[in-house]
């Protein structure tokens, strides 16, 4: 019995935690940020996370047109005239919906690092490293239909902007250079 009058208890403190809107404080990091509980502004949250609220509110608005609750899905309803976030439902959700899964360059890789790495790069920033141009792999992606497969190249329609897969890319590099100079 007393477990849970416990259980209870602590149900009643986390729930009180979630009525009142929290402040974003500057110095925590995006991940730390996440793992906060309440609900926060989404200004405040897409400001903090380095969002386009707008993309966020179609996202919603899309949500609620297929059917779907946007406060059970996303964590995101709007109160009053303001749009708020409920960290503990949104949190999951930006991981595997929102959050971006391109990598950034590093510009003290060399090339054969960079070739060497797993995921999504942008192919502007990958050419910083390689000796091709951006223009002469869009000129190959442009000829094949199955860059993507082949090369480990495409033009993202939502980003409108070319993407590597280095695991792919990287092995017709070295297919390249293979027969250049092999």
């Amino acid at each position: 019995m007393l477990a849970v009058i416990q259980e209870v208890k602590e149900d009643v403190e986390t729930t009180e935690m979630e009525w009142g809107v929290r402040e974003v404080m500057p110095q925590w990091t995006p991940e730390v940020f996440l793992s906060q509980e309440g609900i926060f502004f989404l200004k405040d949250v897409v400001k903090k996370l380095d969002l386009d609220q707008a993309r966020i509110v179609r996202m919603v608005k899309k949500t609620i047109a297929d059917g779907g609750s946007p406060n059970e899905l996303m964590g995101i309803s709007k109160m009053w005239s303001q749009w708020v976030v409920r960290m503990k439902v949104f949190a999951p959700y930006y991981k595997s919906q929102i959050c971006s899964p391109i990598r950034s360059v590093d510009h003290g890789w060399d090339s054969n690092v960079l070739l060497s790495q797993k995921g999504l790069f942008l192919l502007s920033e990958v050419c910083t490293l390689i000796p091709f141009t951006s223009w002469q792999i869009r000129y190959q992606v442009s000829r094949n239909m199955g860059a993507a497969q082949d090369y480990g190249v495409w033009k993202d329609p939502e980003t409108k902007r070319y993407l590597v897969n280095m695991e792919v890319f990287s092995a017709w590099i070295s297919k390249l250079w293979r027969e250049d100079f092999g």
